[in-house]
C-alpha cells in the first residue's frame, strides 16, 4: 500500500494580520451563506487565498482538480480582509 502525500496550505489571517480561529474573527459557513454568498464563490475564494496559478482566475472544480499543483501553494500567511469581498 502506498502511503499518501499530504501538504499545508499557510495559515488564513485576518485584516489584523492575527491568525483567524472561532474565537477571534472566523466567521461560520452558514453565517456567509445567510449574507448571501454563493458556496461557489466561498470555495473559489478559499483556494486563492493559498494558491496560485499563472493565466487563469476562474476554474470550474474539474479545472481545479486538474490545475491544482502543491508547488503553486504560497509560504507566506494569506490576509483575508471580508471587506475587501462585500457587495
Amino acid at each position: 500500500m502506498q502511503v499518501p502525500l499530504f501538504g499545508h496550505v499557510p495559515m488564513i489571517l485576518g485584516a489584523d494580520r492575527a491568525r483567524l480561529s472561532k474565537r477571534h474573527g472566523a466567521t461560520s459557513v452558514m453565517a456567509y451563506q445567510e449574507m448571501g454568498y454563493l458556496a461557489r464563490g466561498a470555495g473559489e475564494l478559499l483556494v486563492r487565498l493559498g494558491w496560485s496559478h499563472v493565466t487563469r482566475r476562474i476554474f470550474t472544480i474539474e479545472e481545479l482538480i486538474h490545475a491544482f499543483s502543491l508547488e503553486a501553494v504560497g509560504k507566506s500567511p494569506a490576509i483575508f480582509n471580508p471587506e475587501n469581498y462585500s457587495g
